[in-house]
């Protein structure tokens, strides 16, 4: 990207670094937290993923409730790929 084009952009990408306010949409964040939650409770409940996958995939949305430090979010999706993985070689394979 031309150093011009980047510059112009500046104003609205410090919007994201600021946070001067509250965006609604930052709130939804929570829903979409709970509907995983409550999909891999459901999972777990028949059987499709192990207990030990479900309780690494809801820890890890929990640990992506924190936006600012971002070894935390890291930690957060490396749970949730650990416990998912296992789901989608299972459907892959059509078991």
């Amino acid at each position: 990207m031309p150093e011009a084009e980047f510059v112009g952009l500046i104003p609205y990408l410090q919007v994201f670094i600021d946070k001067p306010g509250l965006l609604v949409i930052n709130w939804l964040f929570i829903l979409i937290i709970l509907g995983v939650s409550f999909q891999t409770i459901g999972l777990v409940k028949e059987k499709h993923v192990k207990r030990w996958q479900g309780i690494l995939i809801i820890v890890g949305l929990l640990l992506l409730i924190n936006p600012d430090i971002e070894i935390i979010s890291v930690v957060g999706t490396v749970l949730m790929i650990i416990g998912i993985f296992p789901l989608g070689i299972k459907t892959l394979k059509h078991e």
